[in-house]
């Protein structure tokens, strides 16, 4: 608006000849302004001072309308949106729906805004098979359906991500839907736009049609009340879709894949700049800024790099002709003119004017714009009521009275959920122990092609299971010749993956080659079995109860064999590396599988033993007590004991207290080892790095 174009000027000079009389408003701005100039260390640091800034004014003034301009805004946006978001709104994090005080005049792409994002995400279930991102994504937005199924339908992704299925067809979704009576209104929706005809080929106003048909099926945007940006943004999108269809003069047909593709590129390209005049602090480049008065004005990024702008001639005219038309960015001195005239009106639009720069701009040193060097610098003022970051806010709220507790409520039941891994948590952090079997805090499963190490794991549990359940004892394995092997591990291969379901190219390939790939362990591990003295597998994956610490819960053990002398070898099996055996005399023992089995079985134990099942590194490590023919295990006086039956009751012991602890509700903050907590999911809980020592 402070920039008249030669056009505009000459249809003004010919009225003006021809006797119309005229009056240009500039205006009357701020004859004296209180202008002030402040050296910041870098870029963050200046905005920091100008959201600081912010806080401190509105804070003495709720009604103030604050302006900030930055000439520089497009190029660090999502910088500048963090740091006000960080120091005006520290509850943002925990309350992402709250009202801001704030607003930027830079738009961003329609797909970044949440609601236009959840358009785009079900229109992409229109496809044969949708990627389980986008399921997620979309289950857990608001803008699906009435919203009252919110909570089923989080924990609907939760079950699916259990499945380890990086995708999933809408059939199939709606089967699994429909098994739920609390997702009614889901497996509806889902029904409903199943029910839509797709077609093959269509042409843009057709697509436009059926994407509509197809949102409008699953409710979409949902029916809460939508706030203003919300409401903004589906206008935006609608626009989109009738811009989208208007393309019919220019393409003819295109199949689903394409017109999506091209949908999603044009949403992404549509810049969206919501309206939000209401906002007290408003953040704006300067060419927005012309003509608007603030109660405070502050001038960000004033260095001499960017005040004033380079020039900028447009590339596709000559030089020549820009400059002698008077376009303003065609030279240096067409842009000297303009800034000195944008900043007298900048400096005219606020009793109070601040200006700031960055003392250096990665490794190159700033200096401020040469506009500004009449006018002093000075520290910012009341230095202390601009602190303000969220850490910073914490640690400066007033004094509380500080109380250490250390215990939960103990639990209810004398029975415990979560059998070995409880164990192994309260001896790693109670804490832990606490988070994972009482609060049922833990990490989300990631989802990724292939199999996950847990369900492997269980595969090859599975197909040993197989094996043994085949052949009953070492006889039965010594019969066979290699081709009786082949057949045998063939065979428990695939009856162990039968449940992986190959419902894509990829997936039948991937279950093709990971039954090779269990075939050949198999076959490696019964090598190993081979050279073991007679025995007999007296059970498999055995469910029983132990009693440790006045509780009891239910484990598996995996494997129980019966030796010559009839005494007991308890194995267990580990598809990763394996732990050293010393740890099983650490009062907080951190794998303690064998010795609670150990601690739970009445017959009379010779040995136990840990089975490695990794291709070139099988083995079984352990302990023993007098046992021939198994030189890996270890005799028992290595660990300090005189049999088996003293070191099975000092376990009892030392297990019975770590129970005992967790009944109690013992559930304080102390990891075992400085490396306990690096791959701990607990932490965001319990907070152990606020000590200011290092988790690992």
């Amino acid at each position: 608006f402070d920039v008249m174009s030669p056009a505009a000027s000459a249809v003004l000079t010919l009225l003006e000849e021809h006797g119309l009389a005229q009056k240009r408003f500039t205006g009357a701005g701020i004859e004296d302004p209180d202008v002030r100039v402040v050296e910041c260390r870098d870029a963050g640091d200046e905005w920091r001072y100008v959201a600081r800034w912010a806080r401190v004014e509105l804070s003495a003034n709720p009604g103030a309308e604050l302006g900030v301009i930055c000439p520089d805004l497009h190029t660090r946006r999502d910088e500048i949106e963090e740091i006000l978001e960080d120091v005006l709104h520290p509850e943002m994090p925990w309350r992402v729906d709250a009202p801001r005080v704030f607003h930027l005049s830079l738009g961003r792409p329609l797909v970044e805004y949440p609601i236009a994002g959840s358009a785009l995400d079900l229109l992409r279930w229109t496809g044969r098979r949708i990627s389980f991102e986008t399921i997620s994504r979309t289950l857990r937005s608001p803008y699906l359906g009435s919203g009252g199924d919110l909570d089923a339908r989080v924990a609907f992704e939760l079950a699916l991500r259990a499945r380890g299925r990086e995708s999933f067809s809408i059939a199939q979704l709606e089967t699994l839907a429909g098994e739920r009576p609390e997702l009614a209104e889901l497996s509806h929706l889902l029904g409903a736009a199943r029910r839509l005809d797709t077609p093959r080929q269509s042409d843009p106003g057709g697509w436009s049609a059926f994407f509509s048909d197809w949102l409008r099926a699953f409710n979409w945007p949902g029916e809460r009340s939508l706030d203003s940006h919300e409401y903004q943004a589906v206008n935006a999108w609608r626009e989109q879709l009738s811009r989208f269809a208007g393309l019919n003069t220019i393409q003819e047909r295109w199949s689903l894949s394409d017109a999506l593709g091209k949908l999603s590129a044009m949403a992404s390209a549509r810049i969206l700049q919501v309206h939000d005049d209401q906002a007290p602090l408003q953040v704006m480049g300067a060419a927005e800024s012309a003509g608007l008065w603030f109660d405070r004005i502050w001038l960000a990024g004033m260095s001499d790099g960017v005040w004033p702008p380079p020039a900028q001639p447009d590339p596709f005219l000559p030089v020549s002709l820009q400059k002698r038309s008077g376009m303003p960015e065609s030279s240096a001195e067409s842009v000297l003119a303009h800034t000195r005239a944008r900043t007298a009106g900048l400096l005219a639009g606020a009793p109070r004017v601040t200006i700031s720069f960055s003392g250096e701009s990665g490794d190159a040193p700033e200096t401020l714009s040469p506009l500004f060097v009449d006018h002093r610098v000075a520290n910012p003022e009341n230095e202390e009521a601009y602190h303000g970051r969220v850490d910073e806010l914490l640690r400066s709220a007033p004094r509380l009275e500080r109380i250490e507790e250390h215990h939960a409520p103990p639990p209810p039941d004398r029975v415990l959920r979560g059998g070995v891994a409880l164990v192994a948590d309260q001896a790693q952090c109670p804490f832990r122990a606490l988070a994972h079997h009482r609060l049922y805090a833990r990490d989300l499963e990631e989802v990724a092609p292939g199999l996950d190490p847990g369900t492997r794991g269980s595969i090859v549990h599975d197909a040993l299971r197989r094996v043994w359940d085949a052949l009953g004892d070492s006889d039965a394995l010594n019969g066979l010749d290699e081709a009786g092997v082949d057949a045998l591990v063939e065979s428990c291969a695939s009856g162990a993956l039968d449940g992986e379901i190959a419902d894509s190219p990829f997936r039948q390939r991937f279950l093709e080659l990971e039954r090779g790939r269990l075939a050949g362990l198999l076959r490696e591990w019964l090598a190993l079995e081979k050279e073991r003295p007679w025995f007999r597998v007296a059970g498999t994956e055995t469910a029983m109860s132990a009693e440790l610490g006045g509780a009891r819960f239910n484990v598996r053990v995996d494997r129980i064999d019966e030796l010559a002398d009839g005494r007991r070898l308890i194995i267990d099996y580990k598809t990763g590396r394996l732990p050293g055996i010393a740890a099983w005399v650490d009062p907080r023992i951190e794998e303690p599988q064998l010795p609670i089995y150990a601690s739970s079985i009445a017959d009379d134990i010779a040995a136990l033993a840990l089975a490695g099942i990794r291709r070139g590194e099988c083995e079984l490590r352990g302990v023993a007590d007098n046992v021939e023919g198994l030189p890996s295990l270890k005799p028992v006086s290595d660990l300090a004991f005189t049999d088996m039956s003293s070191l099975r009751s000092w376990w009892a012991s030392a297990l019975g207290s770590l129970v005992g602890e967790y009944r109690e509700g013992v559930a304080r903050v102390d990891p075992k080892r400085p490396d306990t907590c690096r791959y701990c999911d607990a932490m965001p809980l319990c907070r152990v790095f606020e000590r200011g020592e290092p988790a690992g």
